[in-house]
């Protein structure tokens, strides 16, 4: 979904309504995992991280800036991030690393 779409929380809606249409659809030993972009409004694909389904729904940024991609997976329960650019955006902006590895147990629980 694009970022700056007019319509976006609409277009979502209408997106979570299919994708859960699709999800009912599957047999039951079917899994399957999201990546969305993070939504406009909070836990909107909250159904969908519920779904039995579902093992998993994972955030892209999808073009908002680390801080404000933070923001709203905070606000989205059960939703993980896909954050690629975080690891190369600096704080000041883009900045380019390469070997960039995260050590194990530096992810911080409210992003979970």
């Amino acid at each position: 979904m694009d970022i700056h779409c007019p319509d976006k929380a609409e277009a979502e809606e209408v997106l979570r309504a299919a994708l859960l249409e699709e999800l009912n659809a599957l047999p039951g030993e079917q899994l399957v995992m999201l990546k969305l972009t993070l939504p406009e409004h909070d836990d909107c694909y909250a159904a969908c991280v519920r779904h039995p389904n579902v093992v998993r729904v994972v955030a892209l940024s999808g073009g908002y800036t680390r801080d404000e991609a933070n923001k709203r997976l905070r606000r989205n329960h059960g939703v993980v991030a896909s954050f690629s650019r975080a690891l190369v955006e600096g704080a000041d902006g883009p900045a380019i690393r390469y070997g960039v590895q995260r050590p194990t147990g530096c992810l911080r629980a409210e992003y979970l």
